[in-house]
């Protein structure tokens, strides 16, 4: 693919580096006919800017799975996983069948042949194969070697040995189904009650709580961080927000039909919906709603920043800016071409001149120009980059429980009922450089528990640039939420 990257700059697959809020995700673009990958940055999304040595099989799917990992259901019926960090291409499984589903969750997703029910689960690292023997509804990879099946309104646990028929963990439920909070937390629509979503722990399976809303869901999803769920309702149609920790409610906006699809955009400012018609860009603050060009598929539109979209239309993929005007340039000649984002970024190899008097990031520590003078951490926002170059050293000292958190934003990293624990988790954070608070909650049955968080940040965006520092350098799942702050 054509692209203006600078000739000086070679971009490397076999490595791995730290990005930055847009550097973290880029957008990887394969052929369905096979060939080479090709990665783009979100900084510049009209720029290819990396392309693989290996060439992939043809394939009829492709989806990112998280760590870096793509799975391909190639024409065959194999099931593979492309790497491009590692230049590697794994087979996993096979399918028999015309009849396959893909079911995504959180880092992970699942095939599914019909009808005889067979389960592909692949997670970044591994996959399982389930045979269920019968119709699958619904199918949600909840963590390492454990996955759970909705079929006949009933929830079963599978484990990946296959083994006994899995028993039943709930019964009464309905897709849409949900894996949220990184395979902790289950979302479905309650059978008898189609206003009513209700929300399950995963180990052990228990009811956590309900919430009934103001319409008839059609589709959920939930918030990058996963933190929020939202509702895409009928009778009356719109789109409504739900915590997932109060169990909170509240109206998004109304709309002319009811959503058959929802797709949050990439750092979680935004709302795609899908009417059957028409695709609407949501806005999560105010709840504008504005028609976007373009047709819906399994890899367009993405939401990507400042309200920019990625959308297909009349054969070819194109840019549209928060204002709804189009590129001049579209980004490919046609549109068979699938988009996928990753959380991967190609390392750049500099030429020496352009390294003089440009930051070059260090940790712990802030960032040394190529003379070796210190310089004020470089970024657009302050609170994360205060985070990332944090110097100053800690006082030993636990954090104290505070009830009353300063407001703000924070990446919340434990919550347990045992107080010791998260003090102990906190105070590690501490003694690293981090910003941290202990607040302790009570939950709907009077229980206290206690929150470890990492913050406050000033904006949305310094805590999810915290949450993926704590996964990249300490392999810490978070989630992101306000505390007593506006967005």
């Amino acid at each position: 693919m054509a692209g203006r990257a600078d000739p000086t700059i070679e971009l490397q697959g076999t490595e791995l580096v730290v990005g930055s809020t847009l550097d973290e995700i880029g957008l990887l673009v394969l052929s369905p006919a096979g060939g080479k990958a090709a990665w783009r940055s979100l900084r510049d999304v009209l720029v290819s800017a990396w392309e693989s040595s290996v060439e992939l099989p043809a394939f009829t799917e492709a989806h990112s799975v998280g760590g870096g990992s793509i799975v391909l259901l190639e024409r065959d019926g194999e099931v593979s996983r492309f790497v491009p960090g590692a230049e590697a291409i794994e087979q996993l499984d096979r399918l028999e069948g015309d009849e396959v589903r893909w079911i995504p969750s959180d880092q992970a997703g699942a095939f599914v042949g019909e009808p005889g029910g067979e389960v592909i689960a692949v997670l970044p690292d591994r996959a399982w194969r389930y045979d269920v023997g019968s119709p699958v509804e619904w199918v949600g990879v909840v963590h390492d070697g454990v996955a759970v099946l909705l079929a006949d309104q009933e929830l079963h646990l599978l484990a990946s040995d296959g083994g006994e028929a899995p028993a039943v963990t709930a019964s009464g439920l309905r897709g849409p189904g949900l894996v949220t909070a990184w395979g902790r937390r289950l979302a479905f629509v309650d059978a008898e009650d189609g206003r009513v979503l209700r929300l399950l722990t995963v180990d052990p399976p228990e009811n956590a709580g309900q919430v009934r809303l103001d319409g008839q869901v059609t589709v959920i999803a939930a918030s990058p961080s996963s933190h929020e769920l939202y509702a895409g309702l009928s009778d009356p149609p719109g789109v409504a927000t739900v915590n997932r920790f109060s169990f909170s409610q509240k109206a998004l906006t109304r709309l002319d039909r009811a959503p058959v699809d929802l797709r949050p955009s990439l750092f979680g400012d935004f709302l795609l919906a899908y009417d059957g018609e028409r695709i609407l860009r949501i806005g999560l603050q105010d709840g504008d709603v504005d028609e976007i060009p373009g047709e819906w598929s399994q890899d367009l539109p993405l939401g990507l920043q400042d309200g920019a979209v990625l959308t297909r239309r009349a054969g070819e993929v194109l840019l549209v800016d928060a204002e709804g005007r189009i590129a001049e340039d579209s980004l490919v000649g046609s549109s068979n071409a699938t988009w996928l984002p990753i959380r991967w970024t190609p390392v750049a190899r500099l030429a020496p001149e352009m390294l003089e008097g440009e930051p070059v990031a260090v940790a712990p520590g802030r960032p040394v120009t190529a003379a070796g003078e210190r310089t004020a951490p470089p970024g657009e926002d302050r609170q994360a980059a205060a985070l990332e170059t944090a110097t100053d050293p800690p006082t030993g000292r636990p954090a104290a429980e505070d009830p009353g958190v300063p407001p703000g934003f924070y990446a919340i990293v434990g919550s347990a009922r045992q107080r010791e624990g998260i003090v102990a988790l906190v105070t590690d954070l501490q003694g690293a450089g981090f910003p941290v608070q202990v607040q302790s909650t009570t939950d709907e049955a009077g229980e206290t528990w206690y929150r470890g968080l990492v913050g406050p940040f000033d904006t949305r965006a310094g805590a999810e640039a915290a949450s993926r520092q704590l996964q990249r350098e300490r392999q810490m799942q978070s989630w992101v939420m306000g505390i007593g702050a506006d967005g």
